[in-house]
């Protein structure tokens, strides 16, 4: 007869058994909570992804129904040139020459201005010289060639530069003898805050107005601003500048406005730019605003302006009368 097992015995012969499957139990159980973790990790991820794509397509929808709220990004009127541009030829858009009320005297030097409406640096420009500058044009004393830039587009919404370009080239196109004021006026009206911008309503109505601009010439203008008629000539201007484009018309052999080759290190953040030194970087053009060449001779904002440090205001450098900046512009072109 078997004899029968004590209590004690069969408890010390049954604990490993009941030992091993609590562990794995426990392991189970903790095995279980690491792929829920995981899981929830994964899940978190996808949905951060998710959130950050909506994100960005949302700033993506908004800048393009933003620009696609200006007036039509694709131009629906026939295109036109300026009639004071330097080239009918597209592949050659370089410059308006505003239109003096002399002749073009034998000891006359050229000007070539590159600006951009949204630069505050040309704004200063333009406060300070605009009217000598016009009162040279207007004796022959100098050619004054503008090069109206873009780039600034690129960092702003609202198309704001292409867009007073637009304008201003249909004013050329319409009555060019109200081109330069209408220039001048953009650049009076300037933002204090780069890229603000200005309204369709500046552009075609007050702007228009301030300089008088009416009748037909005024229809004939909105007509060109609304269809984008001059867009494809500011679009080419800006490309031909921007890059070293011979010039088909010399002088100056590139349509920047200067003989000489223009190098720049694509890896410098202050984009410096050096004359005729090819160990500098690469070819390119004109790429910031603003540059002033005189009879193709680089004229410095230092030789234009004093300012002791970055907390000062620019003050003229010299005399803000025609005979003072003809003399220094005598000077450049000599030097």
């Amino acid at each position: 007869m078997a004899t029968k097992k004590s209590p004690s015995t069969r408890q010390v012969a049954s604990a490993p058994t009941a030992g091993a499957n609590r562990r794995a139990e426990l392991r189970a159980q903790q095995e279980a909570a690491a792929r829920k973790a995981r899981r929830n990790r994964v899940l978190i991820i996808v949905a951060i992804v998710v959130v950050v794509a909506l994100i960005v397509g949302l700033l993506l929808w908004g800048i393009g129904r933003a620009n696609k709220g200006q007036p039509g990004n694709t131009p629906t009127g026939a295109q036109v040139m300026p009639p004071d541009g330097n080239s009918t030829d597209l592949s050659q858009a370089a410059w308006i020459t505003v239109p003096g009320t002399s002749a073009v005297k034998n000891t006359a030097v050229r000007v070539d201005i590159h600006f951009d409406y949204q630069c505050p640096w040309c704004k200063l420009v333009e406060d300070t010289y605009a009217k000598p500058l016009e009162a040279l044009a207007n004796s022959g004393d100098i050619v004054l060639n503008l090069h109206n830039r873009t780039f600034l587009d690129g960092g702003y919404p609202n198309q704001n530069s292409a867009r007073a370009a637009i304008a201003a080239a249909c004013v050329d196109y319409v009555d060019n003898t109200k081109f330069y004021s209408y220039n001048n006026t953009v650049f009076i009206n300037q933002p204090s805050t780069e890229g603000v911008g200005y309204t369709d309503q500046q552009l075609t109505v007050d702007f228009p107005a301030s300089i008088g601009l009416s009748g037909d010439a005024l229809d004939k203008f909105k007509t060109c601003y609304a269809g984008r008629q001059t867009q494809d000539w500011v679009n080419s201007v800006e490309q031909n500048n921007v890059n070293p484009v011979s010039n088909k018309s010399t002088p100056p052999a590139f349509l920047y406005g200067t003989d000489s080759k223009i190098y720049q290190d694509p890896k410098d953040p202050n984009h410096a730019t050096y004359y005729d030194d090819a160990t500098k970087g690469d070819q390119v053009g004109v790429t910031g605003t603003p540059t002033i060449f005189v009879n193709g001779k680089p004229l410095g904002l230092g030789q234009l302006f004093n300012q002791p440090d970055a907390t000062s205001y620019p003050t003229p450098a010299i005399g803000t009368d025609a005979a003072s900046l003809l003399t220094l512009l005598q000077q450049v072109a000599n030097s």
